[in-house]
């Protein structure tokens, strides 16, 4: 056992936690972040800020907005200047499978 100190909102919880739960807490995704994969070069981005970093943008909203199919393309590759497409990740391998 280890005792921890996890931050929740404003206050500190101390608590004693098992090497599985010290795992799990280190792992953790927050909801709302899904992996994108950029359909130009078919790689797969841990969520969509991470992804607009790369692209030159400075917000996700716009890789949101072509994963939901509201718009076609959002960024420039960063090397060949061309407009790039985006895909949920989750929603990709429903269709075409894994990207390899």
């Amino acid at each position: 056992m280890l005792t921890v100190c996890v931050l929740t909102g404003k206050s500190q919880l101390y608590k004693n936690m098992n090497q599985d739960e010290i795992d799990s807490l280190i792992n953790y995704k927050p909801e709302g972040k899904k992996q994108v994969i950029c359909l130009n070069t078919k790689d797969i981005f841990d969520n969509a800020i991470t992804a607009c970093r790369w692209c030159g943008l400075e917000s996700k909203l716009p890789i949101q907005r072509v994963c939901r199919g509201e718009t076609k393309t959002a960024g420039i590759h960063p090397l060949t200047k061309e407009n790039l497409s985006w895909m949920y990740y989750k929603d990709y391998k429903e269709i075409f499978g894994e990207a390899s």
